[in-house]
């Protein structure tokens, strides 16, 4: 610590505030919850996409849930996984698997779909209020 910066600290606070500003910063990094996003997520959804199709063609969600979709490509041939609403696309490769989070979202819904085949694979997330 520089000159300056001491002489600021020690003539504009007294050591045991220092101190106890010290140990409230310390304490509340060392006992705030920190919870990673996969642990924020409250439900899960298991996507599997077989013959280009997808098995859950509908997911419901209220608009403050915080959810994770997992998508596993059963097929042999490539597939994406792509939301054009959500601005999501996921390439995946024979028995390849990811996972997407999301939410909050506003009410409303948003399609997904298999991108090599469009026609087959479609689906919606349905986000109500």
């Amino acid at each position: 610590m520089n000159h300056f910066c001491k002489k600021i600290i020690f003539t504009r606070f007294s050591k045991p505030t220092l101190v106890s500003c010290f140990l409230f910063l310390h304490s509340s990094l060392l006992f705030s919850p920190h919870v990673s996003r996969a642990e924020e997520a409250e439900k899960v959804f298991s996507l599997i996409i077989s013959k280009h199709k997808f098995n859950i063609e509908t997911i419901e969600v209220k608009s403050t849930d915080k959810f994770q979709i997992k998508i596993k490509n059963a097929d042999k041939s490539f597939e994406e996984f792509e939301s054009k609403a959500l601005n999501i696309e996921k390439f995946l490769k024979p028995n390849a698997e990811v996972t997407v989070f999301l939410g909050p979202l506003k009410p409303g819904e948003y399609d997904y779909f298999a991108e090599f085949h469009p026609a087959l694979g479609k689906g919606k997330i349905i986000v109500k209020p």
